[in-house]
């Protein structure tokens, strides 16, 4: 069984190489704010270390992001491309997070040089488990296992992000992309978006 797993794994890992080496784009973005909505995403607010208010509303989230875009080009469909993103930052509780996701992205274009793409597809998201911290609840929405990823909490998501991507040409665009984790948070990131 173990033999099974493996070669599953070598052939996605094979499969996201042949996506990046022929991308079209390179997106590399700075993560650094995110903000809380609910009640249940502050209940250690008062703890957050990079906290901007007294109760962890606004946080300072540092890290990076990275994507690789691939055109599409059949007429018949109305999707320009697919991405592949991977993100490792520090994430409220000063812990180990990040994300994977592939999908489609889609776009609309606002005015000449100022697009917006919003993309589709599995997010799979992992951070350090809060289960650590004798204050936190574990409410049951993050999964975590014993037997692998070990000492994280995950959660696979149906989307991912929303970019607003200024086109200083076509060639190198600059992005400001939305991270929903909506109703509990929204991450923000900006950089640049790079013809490959």
């Amino acid at each position: 069984m173990n033999y099974f797993k493996s070669l599953i794994l070598i052939h996605i890992f094979i499969s996201i190489l042949g996506n990046v080496v022929k991308a079209d784009y390179l997106g590399i973005e700075i993560i650094h704010y995110t903000r809380h909505f609910s009640n249940k995403s502050i209940e250690l607010g008062e703890k957050y270390p990079r906290k901007l208010d007294a109760k962890g509303v606004h946080i300072i989230t540092p890290g990076i992001e990275v994507y690789f875009d691939n055109e599409i080009n059949y007429e018949d469909i109305p999707i320009p491309y697919q991405r592949w993103t991977f993100a490792s930052y520090l994430d409220s509780m000063n812990l180990k997070a990040g994300y994977i996701h592939y999908g489609p992205r889609f776009s609309y274009n606002i005015k000449d040089n100022l697009n917006l793409f919003f993309g589709l597809g599995p997010t799979f998201y992992f951070r350090e488990s809060w289960n650590r911290f004798d204050e936190y609840r574990d409410d049951g929405f993050f999964q975590e296992s014993k037997n692998y990823f070990r000492g994280y909490q995950f959660k696979l998501l149906p989307a991912g992000d929303i970019d607003f991507q200024y086109y200083f040409s076509d060639e190198i665009q600059f992005v400001w992309s939305i991270i929903p984790g909506l109703p509990d948070v929204i991450t923000n990131a900006t950089g640049l978006r790079i013809k490959w």
